[in-house]
């Protein structure tokens, strides 16, 4: 069963809805999930964190590594990172100064 299927049969998308991914705890699986991707007719990859400093425009992988072949076309989006109390954390649950409900809303609401 592939990714697609898998999240149709569990969540009751359609196949045909689901265009790109994201990887659980924003960890990228290298040229693994890319392949996955390519054979999945994904067109984007939204797992990689950047610093606010970096932020840069989506760009394709089409020169990016060995995985290009399959991904011709494919884009990379780059997820600013959160700051929070002075600390850079690249999801709200990875900040270990986020300690209370009202700081979870607050990282999220009141940046």
């Amino acid at each position: 069963m592939d990714v697609k299927e898998k999240i149709t049969s569990k969540a009751g998308v359609n196949s045909n809805d689901i265009r790109g991914s994201r990887a659980p705890q924003l960890t990228p699986g290298g040229d693994d999930q890319l392949i996955g991707m390519g054979l999945n007719d994904m067109l984007y990859e939204a797992s990689c964190v950047t610093p606010e400093s970096l932020e840069k425009w989506p760009y394709t992988f089409d020169f990016e590594n060995a995985a290009a072949k399959c991904n011709s076309g494919r884009w990379q989006v780059l997820l600013p990172e959160f700051e929070f109390n002075g600390e850079r954390c690249a999801s709200p649950q990875s900040c270990s100064s986020v300690t209370t409900k009202q700081d979870a809303f607050d990282i999220l609401y009141n940046k």
